[in-house]
């Protein structure tokens, strides 16, 4: 499927193809991040059309893989999309914004700052000046 947005410029995946050359049904059922990724770099344009949802989870892989979407007005569609990739009505088509998209989940990423928080739990702060390291031998269990 080719749109105004530009889409089409995405290389069709290998491996559905491969499956169906060897007469299988091709339905992905909890795929790996790898096969997600890839199936995602098939789509010119994922469409999501749901009345009501509570996510959806597929508008946060897209934004992540760049994939072009519009969607309807459900779950977390206006804090991940622009304006102009929300359904609103018939007479006004919608249009995807891969780059804002992705700029929106990529502030919603848990910040590489946090390893340091979690190695703060690698020691026991006594005071303002010193700390000791946790070790089964310096622990008193009371």
């Amino acid at each position: 499927m080719k749109g105004p947005w530009g889409g089409g410029n995405k290389t069709v995946s290998a491996l559905p193809q491969k499956l169906r050359s060897e007469g299988h049904e091709v339905f992905f059922d909890l795929p790996s991040f790898e096969v997600l990724n890839e199936l995602y770099n098939c789509l010119d344009l994922y469409l999501i059309t749901a009345r009501h949802e509570g996510g959806p989870q597929a508008i946060i892989e897209c934004a992540l893989t760049k994939t072009p979407c519009i969607s309807t007005d459900v779950g977390i569609a206006t804090k991940i999309l622009s304006e102009e990739s929300i359904i609103r009505d018939s007479e006004k088509p919608a249009s995807p914004d891969v780059d804002y998209a992705h700029k929106k989940v990529k502030e919603l990423e848990m910040p590489q700052g946090f390893s340091e928080f979690r190695n703060m739990f690698k020691k026991i702060c006594v005071s303002n000046t010193d700390t000791i390291p946790i070790s089964p031998t310096n622990i008193k269990i009371l």
